[in-house]
């Protein structure tokens, strides 16, 4: 499986769809909640940062801040591998690792940036 294919897959575990920024569905057909990532990839030795977001619709913090864990918690304190045809891709926990964003125009928005690192061990 390409890189991109198995980071995909990867994110697809977390009970939400996840998608790429740079192929997000139209904004009318996008349902909450659901997360976003950018596709970055590296070569062997390369470590990347993306930017990862979560959104939820609804007055409560509850469900946004159990994904957010949910997330934390299969990462490890260690990190997760991710294999792919080239290797192996091994994402880690940044710091911070989640901070709450507030939505200027709508409060019921709730989102959360997740910081991670992926770092590429992998023969290319």
């Amino acid at each position: 499986m390409t890189k991109d294919k198995a980071l995909y897959k990867w994110f697809q575990q977390f009970g939400m769809p996840f998608y790429p920024v740079t192929a997000l569905p139209p904004a009318n057909e996008i349902k909450f909640p659901y997360g976003t990532y950018e596709p970055i990839f590296g070569y062997n030795g390369d470590i990347t940062y993306p930017s990862v977001n979560i959104y939820d619709l609804t007055e409560s913090e509850a469900r946004i801040n159990g994904y957010a864990a949910e997330i934390g918690e299969v990462i490890g304190k260690g990190g997760t591998i991710v294999k792919c045809d080239e290797g192996i891709m091994w994402i880690k926990r940044g710091s911070p690792f989640v901070q709450g964003i507030n939505d200027p125009d709508n409060s019921n928005i709730k989102r959360r940036l997740i910081s991670i690192a992926i770092e590429f061990l992998t023969t290319d």
